[in-house]
């Protein structure tokens, strides 16, 4: 059974929101490669959970 659309485009944005945080922190670091890597991973489960959010079907892919 599907979680709720609201429930599961904010479960996507929460984990979008921990990714980001993991980003600027290996920024500050030092870390560039390692902190695009995040950055990008939060830009893909921010627009999931923004598509999600709109009601379309997302993709069950790794590729956006």
């Amino acid at each position: 059974m599907q979680s709720d659309p609201r429930s599961e485009a904010a479960r996507w944005l929460a984990q979008a929101g921990e990714d980001l945080v993991v980003a600027e922190k290996l920024r500050e670091l030092g870390h560039h490669f390692a902190s695009c890597f995040h950055a990008q991973q939060s830009a893909e489960k921010a627009l999931k959970a923004a598509l999600i959010g709109l009601g379309l079907a997302i993709a069950r892919t790794h590729s956006v």
